[in-house]
């Protein structure tokens, strides 16, 4: 585990935050923002360790007795200069490094990839949600209780003062703008609030989606319901407030919840889904679904372009799938390497670069960008094919939880091609940059072309030999 206080331990933790893949990678300390209060803390416990002396455990050192300060020898005193140095210079450089999101024009097997699988005891249950809270910890729900991640280390999380959540099995997540972090359980809803935990009252019921709207309510739906008061459930204050039948919602049982641009609530259910607003609802029926009943229907929401909506199911086939409804009218969602009704769809993501990120119940994931799909699986991987869910952070990293762990993909400063990007192979000899941008690729028994992003080969036949290519360039 890297030393927070130590500078050449921060120096290498890029490299092996990234799974020790230091190849290819720079220096630069791209540490986002919720990682720099876990080195804040360590920094100012070597502060008040170095300050005060063994005999005096305070900070600032103002707040130490006249009797303490006369025990701290010289050293101590010198220690604690230099400390504050390295402190300053380490902290001006987090802070001077500017985050870096995904960018959109690489492939996924281009991005810096960590996963920490259940296998290697990350975890004691599958995980099913993540979100990340105003303070910058992430959140990890799984089937066996709560995961706080710093960063560093995953933390298993246990209410205080003897106090429980609903159940263990915790489904969905949401840290909201006042701090607060929400957590959906197989049997209520409850808020961990500035050091209090509040559990929601009414008859138990799983909690499937908690989003917050522009308004700044928690809104969630719920499944597995024994009352009838409806599917859908608004906080006020203390307590839920339920919209069902009575207000134009037909079905008793929802799980993805989508609120739009233009304040309408989408809810997916059984059979298709709704879309609602104050009262007013119209129902859009997936008729693929009516043969398949007893079966989870609509798994995933999310907003597609002009106004469409993207609705994902984990039954393949004819009009299942993942379909976009446009105009009241369900179509096929087909791209050039991805076709939709084929897919078992478990989550979807729309990130903020507008990049479309779809997960599969056996197939791994992918993101679609500029109207092409990228796909990235176990094979490449992935902890697992099965997704759960996506959760894009502040800094614009992407997590994904899966069935045996988690995944985090991020940016780097240096990008790295393979046979995965198009090279005929690894065993590169030369490269040559030209001055019109293209560069040249002496590989084994090809000479690659990267032009414009784009990985074009140049094999024997060209050449008349089947020896090796452009030793030299």
């Amino acid at each position: 585990m890297p030393n927070p206080a130590d500078p050449a331990d921060l120096r290498g933790y890029s490299a092996r935050w990234t799974g020790g893949r230091e190849a290819n990678v720079d220096h630069t300390d791209h540490r986002p923002i919720w990682q720099i209060r876990l080195i804040l803390v360590a920094v100012l416990r070597t502060l008040r360790e170095n300050s005060c002396g063994a005999k005096c455990n305070c900070y600032p050192k103002s707040a130490c007795s006249v009797a303490d300060t006369r025990k701290i020898p010289v050293r101590w005193t010198v220690k604690t200069v230099t400390a504050s140095a390295i402190i300053l210079a380490v902290v001006g450089a987090i802070f001077c490094s500017s985050a870096i999101a995904l960018a959109p024009n690489r492939r996924i097997s281009q991005y810096a990839h960590t996963a920490w699988r259940i296998q290697d005891g990350f975890f004691s249950g599958t995980p099913q949600a993540i979100t990340q809270t105003a303070d910058g910890y992430l959140w990890i729900g799984t089937e066996a209780g709560l995961v706080r991640f710093d960063g560093i280390q995953f933390v298993p999380w246990t209410p205080p003062n003897g106090e429980a959540l609903p159940s263990s099995r915790i489904h969905s997540l949401l840290g909201t703008s006042d701090g607060s972090l929400w957590i959906g359980t197989a049997r209520g809803l409850a808020r961990w609030s500035e050091g209090e935990l509040f559990t929601f009252p009414g008859e138990p019921a799983f909690v499937e989606t908690i989003i917050q709207n522009s308004e700044g309510t928690v809104w969630m739906t719920r499944s597995q319901v024994r009352d009838a008061e409806g599917a859908l459930c608004e906080v006020a204050g203390n307590a839920l407030r339920c919209h069902g039948t009575a207000e134009g919602i037909p079905f008793a049982y929802a799980q993805p919840l989508f609120n739009d641009v233009h304040g309408n609530f989408w809810i997916g259910s059984s059979v298709g889904v709704c879309r609602w607003k104050s009262g007013a609802a119209k129902m859009y029926i997936v008729k693929a679904l009516m043969r398949v009943q007893g079966l989870a229907g609509v798994s995933a929401i999310a907003p597609g372009n002009d106004d469409s909506v993207l609705v994902g199911m984990r039954q393949q086939g004819k009009g299942l799938g993942l379909q976009e409804l446009r105009e009241g009218v369900w179509r096929d969602y087909i791209l050039p390497g991805f076709d939709g009704p084929e897919m078992h769809v478990s989550t979807l993501l729309r990130d903020h670069e507008g990049d479309l990120w779809i997960g599969t119940a056996n197939d791994g994931l992918y993101r679609v960008h500029a109207g092409q799909a990228d796909h990235f699986s176990s094979a490449n991987g992935l902890s697992s094919d099965a997704v759960q869910g996506f959760y894009e952070d502040r800094e614009g990293d992407l997590w994904v939880a899966t069935s045996r762990g988690i995944d985090r993909f991020h940016d780097t400063r240096v990008v790295s091609y393979s046979i995965h990007e198009g090279l005929t192979s690894e065993d590169v000899d030369s490269v040559l940059a030209s001055h019109d941008g293209t560069i040249w690729i002496g590989n084994l028994n090809a000479l690659d072309v990267l032009r414009h992003e784009k990985l074009n080969g140049i094999g024997p036949r060209n050449f008349g030999t089947r020896s090796r290519l452009a030793r030299k360039l």
